[in-house]
């Protein structure tokens, strides 16, 4: 998980863990890399709002990637940037949902995006 904002990052790691998930932050994308080297991960939960990278390019990036290009990836974003949303969705992004649907179902989103 790929999240920023602390707000965000609580609302985040409680629906993941509602769900029976194990939420593995990543203060930023270079840690996210080795964190994804290090160990297997269902999906990508990534703040597309963050202001200390680039989240399309980052998402690119992933999808480029042979180990990381068939991992889901849901992009959080406020429900009026739309501009976002669609960056995300061109670069390849699995799925992009509002904060408010984090607080309130993030737990079913991931088992969508990670369903066989």
């Amino acid at each position: 998980m790929l999240v920023q904002d602390l707000l965000l990052r609580q609302l985040v790691e409680e629906g993941l863990k509602a769900g029976g998930y194990e939420p593995i932050g990543a203060a930023g994308p270079t840690r996210m890399r080795e964190r994804l080297a290090e160990r297997e991960v269902a999906a990508i939960v990534m703040d597309l709002e963050a202001t200390s990278f680039d989240a399309p390019a980052l998402i690119g990036e992933l999808r480029g990637n042979p180990g990381t290009s068939g991992l889901p990836i849901l992009g959080l974003c406020g429900h009026t940037n739309r501009d976002v949303r669609r960056a995300a969705i061109a670069a390849g992004c699995s799925r992009v949902v509002t904060r408010g649907e984090v607080a309130t179902r993030l737990d079913q989103l991931v088992a969508t995006l990670i369903a066989p």
